[in-house]
């Protein structure tokens, strides 16, 4: 083929393969631009979601210390500390009371106010509206009382860790007993510890989360305060997409 020939067949190669270049430039250069437009989105759903958990997880925590600073409840609490103290028995015999003796079904155990004439029985009563109307206004899944000694003496919901010790029982490996033992570790006013969700056995292995505070008399740790907190809220907000 003469010279003549081959410029204009060169000439369309060179174009061709121009275009395909700038074609391909091009795409990388929109597909570049689609990721760093997807990153920026992703990190926007993350601090967005971030923003709300902290935010949210600071409202509960302004909760729990109100109610360790409330003088009222706090005697509450004393009293259901005391009254089980003075119970023959112990946890076996609120176990008996408000477990085995409970008319309702498992999931309906808080329904309970009163189980017999004991002293503890009747402190449980006069007190326990007030925390199970707290718990079902706020969305808590519950309102755990346990003594310094690990003894959980009272909860709203009456789930399988009630009248167990969370040192020695069935729950000791649970994050139920890791928040216990932070606030026993650092037993001072303002303490405020918290778990992530994890599957908890005593609530038929569904994940929970707690959050807790120290109870104090003066300088003295009487035992510690925990919310199980509502777990489908927080799944909520770290499965939110918008």
């Amino acid at each position: 083929m003469r010279i003549s020939a081959k410029l204009p067949l060169m000439t369309v190669i060179l174009g061709v393969a121009a275009a395909v270049t700038t074609g391909f430039v091009s795409q990388l250069q929109t597909e570049s631009a689609l990721e760093e437009s997807a990153l920026q989105k992703l990190e926007a759903i993350q601090e967005a979601r971030t923003s709300e958990l902290t935010g949210y997880l600071g409202g509960i925590g302004e909760d729990i210390l109100n109610m360790s600073e409330n003088e009222m409840l706090m005697d509450a609490v004393l009293d259901l500390q005391y009254t089980f103290e003075q119970t023959k028995g112990r946890l076996e015999k609120l176990k008996q009371m408000f477990v085995e003796e409970n008319p309702n079904p498992k999931h309906e155990r808080y329904k309970m106010d009163q189980s017999g004439k004991s002293r503890f029985s009747k402190t449980h009563a006069a007190n326990h509206p007030v925390f199970t109307r707290f718990a079902q206004r706020r969305g808590y899944e519950d309102v755990i009382l346990i003594d310094a000694n690990g003894n959980i003496v009272y909860t709203v919901f009456k789930q399988d860790d009630f009248a167990t010790n969370i040192i020695e029982g069935p729950w000791k490996e649970t994050d139920l007993n890791k928040v216990f033992q932070a606030l026993a570790a650092n037993a001072v006013a303002g303490n405020v510890v918290f778990t992530d969700l994890k599957e908890y056995p005593a609530k038929d292995n569904q994940p929970a989360s707690f959050i807790g505070t120290p109870m104090l008399d003066g300088e003295d740790f009487l035992g510690a305060l925990i919310f199980q907190m509502p777990a489908a809220r927080i799944d909520r907000i770290l499965q939110n997409s918008s």
